[in-house]
């Protein structure tokens, strides 16, 4: 059997359904944005080739095991209901892949509509898996509704733009954050960049631009306090993909509480959002 269809609009992909299919998405969508660095760092020092990268990839896959998938399941289903009380989504499949090992540092993702999940997600709680689950799902939303973004991410004081000369060596791709997007910070326009390292740390840099070019002028961007506190702090502030999705559980589970004006305007920004989906 392809796949394991658990009804309510959720599936349990196998190990060889789910090889195929992420393999085919990742190359048609960010394998060309790959260094040879991201391809060594990626693999642990151990692939050399992008074509070596895909076949260790694919060998990662694994079958959920059904203690494994119970816990998914109960976490799935608390998932749904919450992003459907918000009647702000459209009904896009929770489809459900997992890899194992090291291959991309061990980070969950997603491909395509795929929420390719890890070992270390199965160690979580419940509650944590769920809101893991919301968080991966919002990416999938982006992947395919990017357009209904535009307006929130605006307000949130993004512009989405084309940036030239954006560093590639020692920067990594995050499949749910590809396009650029800029941000003011005292009167400079910056871009993030994820700059790594080959344990799987990464720094997030803003950089800055000038005439839609990028500099090799850079800051953390958690040194950017204003901005790490209008965001709340959050760990994942380098593309608004990020910091929606991180967010929303938040919201969606009463977590999100403004300290200040400049918080309380992001989550009005967020509410305005949901409520024009309806």
């Amino acid at each position: 059997m392809s796949k394991l269809n658990i009804g309510s609009n959720i599936e349990i992909l196998d190990s060889n359904t789910a090889s195929n299919l992420v393999i085919k998405n990742i190359h048609n969508d960010i394998l060309w944005r790959m260094s040879s660095w991201e391809i060594l760092a990626r693999t642990n020092n151990l692939s050399r080739t992008k074509e070596d990268y895909l076949i260790k990839l694919k060998s990662s896959f694994r079958d959920i095991d059904s203690n494994n998938k119970d816990l998914l399941l109960r976490a799935t289903h608390i998932a749904k209901e919450l992003i459907e009380s918000t009647n702000s989504f459209e009904n896009l499949p929770f489809r459900f892949a997992y890899s194992v090992g090291g291959i991309d540092w061990g980070y969950t993702y997603t491909s395509g509509d795929i929420i390719v999940l890890r070992e270390r997600d199965f160690l979580r709680g419940e509650n944590d898996l769920m809101n893991l689950i919301i968080h991966e799902y919002c990416h999938v939303y982006q992947r395919f509704y990017p357009d209904m973004l535009i307006r929130l991410y605006s307000n949130w004081g993004f512009q989405k733009m084309d940036i030239q000369n954006i560093p590639k060596a020692n920067t990594a791709t995050n499949p749910d954050g590809v396009d650029d997007w800029i941000f003011n910070y005292k009167n400079n326009d910056y871009v993030s960049i994820l700059l790594g390292q080959n344990n799987g740390f990464f720094i997030p840099v803003a950089m800055k631009v000038i005439n839609g070019k990028c500099t090799n002028i850079g800051i953390k961007i958690d040194e950017l306090e204003n901005f790490s506190h209008k965001f709340f702090n959050i760990r994942q502030l380098y593309h608004p993909n990020e910091i929606m999705a991180t967010l929303l559980p938040l919201y969606l589970n009463k977590n999100l509480i403004a300290s200040d004006d400049s918080q309380q305007q992001v989550i009005n920004e967020l509410e305005m959002w949901l409520n024009k989906m309806n």
